[in-house]
Protein backbone atom coordinates (compact mmCIF):
# COMPACT_ATOMS: atom_id res chain seq x y z
CA UNK A 1 0.00 0.00 0.00
CA UNK A 2 1.21 3.48 -0.78
CA UNK A 3 2.50 5.32 2.29
CA UNK A 4 0.67 8.49 1.23
CA UNK A 5 -2.63 6.68 1.77
CA UNK A 6 -1.94 5.20 5.19
CA UNK A 7 -4.72 7.43 6.55
CA UNK A 8 -7.25 5.63 4.34
CA UNK A 9 -6.32 2.12 3.20
CA UNK A 10 -9.05 2.04 0.54
CA UNK A 11 -7.14 4.58 -1.56
CA UNK A 12 -3.98 2.47 -1.39
CA UNK A 13 -6.02 -0.61 -2.32
CA UNK A 14 -7.52 1.30 -5.25
CA UNK A 15 -4.03 2.23 -6.48
CA UNK A 16 -2.99 -1.42 -6.27
CA UNK A 17 -6.09 -2.53 -8.18
CA UNK A 18 -5.46 0.07 -10.89
CA UNK A 19 -1.82 -1.04 -11.19
CA UNK A 20 -2.82 -4.70 -11.56
CA UNK A 21 -5.74 -4.05 -13.93
CA UNK A 22 -4.42 -1.39 -16.30
CA UNK A 23 -1.42 -1.18 -18.56
CA UNK A 24 0.99 1.74 -18.61
CA UNK A 25 0.64 4.65 -19.26
CA UNK A 26 -3.11 4.47 -18.49
CA UNK A 27 -2.46 3.09 -15.01
CA UNK A 28 -0.26 6.08 -14.12
CA UNK A 29 -2.80 8.60 -15.41
CA UNK A 30 -5.72 6.78 -13.77
CA UNK A 31 -3.86 6.58 -10.45
CA UNK A 32 -3.11 10.32 -10.58
CA UNK A 33 -6.74 11.00 -11.47
CA UNK A 34 -7.97 8.87 -8.54
CA UNK A 35 -5.65 10.67 -6.11
CA UNK A 36 -6.91 14.10 -7.16
CA UNK A 37 -10.55 13.05 -7.54
CA UNK A 38 -10.72 11.35 -4.16
CA UNK A 39 -8.11 13.41 -2.34
CA UNK A 40 -10.67 15.67 -0.71
CA UNK A 41 -13.36 13.06 -0.27
CA UNK A 42 -14.42 12.68 3.32
CA UNK A 43 -13.18 9.52 4.98
CA UNK A 44 -16.74 8.69 5.99
CA UNK A 45 -17.90 8.85 2.36
CA UNK A 46 -15.04 6.62 1.20
CA UNK A 47 -16.14 3.96 3.68
CA UNK A 48 -19.45 3.66 1.81
CA UNK A 49 -17.74 2.43 -1.36
CA UNK A 50 -16.88 -1.11 -2.34
CA UNK A 51 -13.37 -1.25 -3.86
CA UNK A 52 -14.56 -2.68 -7.20
CA UNK A 53 -17.33 -0.07 -7.49
CA UNK A 54 -14.89 2.73 -6.64
CA UNK A 55 -12.57 1.43 -9.36
CA UNK A 56 -15.40 1.26 -11.92
CA UNK A 57 -16.63 4.76 -11.09
CA UNK A 58 -13.16 6.31 -11.08
CA UNK A 59 -12.25 4.62 -14.36
CA UNK A 60 -15.58 5.66 -15.89
CA UNK A 61 -15.11 9.29 -14.87
CA UNK A 62 -11.57 9.27 -16.25
CA UNK A 63 -12.83 7.84 -19.56
CA UNK A 64 -15.58 10.47 -19.67
CA UNK A 65 -13.05 13.27 -19.13
CA UNK A 66 -10.60 11.78 -21.62
CA UNK A 67 -13.28 11.35 -24.30
CA UNK A 68 -14.11 15.07 -24.14
CA UNK A 69 -11.09 15.62 -26.32
CA UNK A 70 -10.92 19.15 -27.66
CA UNK A 71 -14.61 19.90 -27.10
CA UNK A 72 -15.25 22.83 -24.76
CA UNK A 73 -17.45 20.66 -22.53
CA UNK A 74 -19.01 17.24 -22.10
CA UNK A 75 -22.28 16.46 -20.36
CA UNK A 76 -23.90 13.12 -19.60
CA UNK A 77 -26.84 11.87 -17.61
CA UNK A 78 -26.77 8.47 -15.96
CA UNK A 79 -30.05 7.07 -14.71
CA UNK A 80 -29.74 4.33 -12.12
CA UNK A 81 -32.99 3.33 -10.37
CA UNK A 82 -31.35 2.37 -7.07
CA UNK A 83 -28.98 5.36 -6.95
CA UNK A 84 -31.00 8.00 -8.76
CA UNK A 85 -30.01 10.16 -11.70
CA UNK A 86 -26.54 11.65 -12.02
CA UNK A 87 -25.72 14.69 -14.10
CA UNK A 88 -22.02 14.78 -14.91
CA UNK A 89 -20.23 17.74 -16.45
CA UNK A 90 -16.67 17.97 -17.68
CA UNK A 91 -15.92 21.64 -18.20
CA UNK A 92 -13.17 24.11 -17.40
CA UNK A 93 -13.63 25.55 -13.92
CA UNK A 94 -15.31 28.94 -13.98
CA UNK A 95 -16.73 31.44 -11.48
CA UNK A 96 -20.30 30.65 -10.44
CA UNK A 97 -20.27 27.34 -12.32
CA UNK A 98 -21.61 25.28 -9.44
CA UNK A 99 -24.31 27.80 -8.55
CA UNK A 100 -25.40 28.11 -12.18
CA UNK A 101 -25.70 24.36 -12.70
CA UNK A 102 -27.52 23.87 -9.40
CA UNK A 103 -29.97 26.68 -10.28
CA UNK A 104 -30.62 25.15 -13.72
CA UNK A 105 -31.28 21.70 -12.26
CA UNK A 106 -33.53 23.03 -9.52
CA UNK A 107 -35.23 25.40 -11.98
CA UNK A 108 -36.16 22.37 -14.08
CA UNK A 109 -37.94 20.92 -11.05
CA UNK A 110 -35.30 18.48 -9.82
CA UNK A 111 -33.67 18.30 -6.42
CA UNK A 112 -29.95 18.06 -5.80
CA UNK A 113 -29.14 15.37 -3.24
CA UNK A 114 -25.36 15.33 -3.63
CA UNK A 115 -23.10 17.78 -5.40
CA UNK A 116 -19.43 17.03 -5.97
CA UNK A 117 -17.10 19.57 -7.54
CA UNK A 118 -13.64 18.08 -7.90
CA UNK A 119 -11.23 20.36 -9.70
CA UNK A 120 -8.69 18.28 -11.57
CA UNK A 121 -5.74 19.72 -13.46
CA UNK A 122 -5.59 18.15 -16.91
CA UNK A 123 -3.07 18.44 -19.73
CA UNK A 124 -4.13 17.19 -23.16
CA UNK A 125 -2.25 16.34 -26.33
CA UNK A 126 -2.99 17.80 -29.78
CA UNK A 127 -5.91 15.36 -30.21
CA UNK A 128 -7.34 16.26 -26.80
CA UNK A 129 -6.45 13.02 -25.01
CA UNK A 130 -5.35 13.31 -21.38
CA UNK A 131 -1.59 13.10 -21.00
CA UNK A 132 -1.13 14.33 -17.43
CA UNK A 133 -3.22 14.82 -14.30
CA UNK A 134 -2.37 17.20 -11.50
CA UNK A 135 -4.11 18.71 -8.51
CA UNK A 136 -5.39 22.10 -9.63
CA UNK A 137 -5.74 23.13 -5.99
CA UNK A 138 -2.90 21.59 -3.97
CA UNK A 139 -3.64 21.01 -0.33
CA UNK A 140 -1.37 20.53 2.62
CA UNK A 141 -1.64 17.28 4.51
CA UNK A 142 -3.46 14.15 3.50
CA UNK A 143 -7.02 12.88 3.82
Amino acid sequence: MSESHAAHPLLGELEELIASSESAPRSERLTSFARVLLGRTLRERLRTFDLEELYRQTSGLFDFADARGLAPMAVRVIDSPPAGTALELNVPDAPFLVDTVRAAVEGAGYGVRLLLHPIVGVERDAEGRITRISDARPISGQY
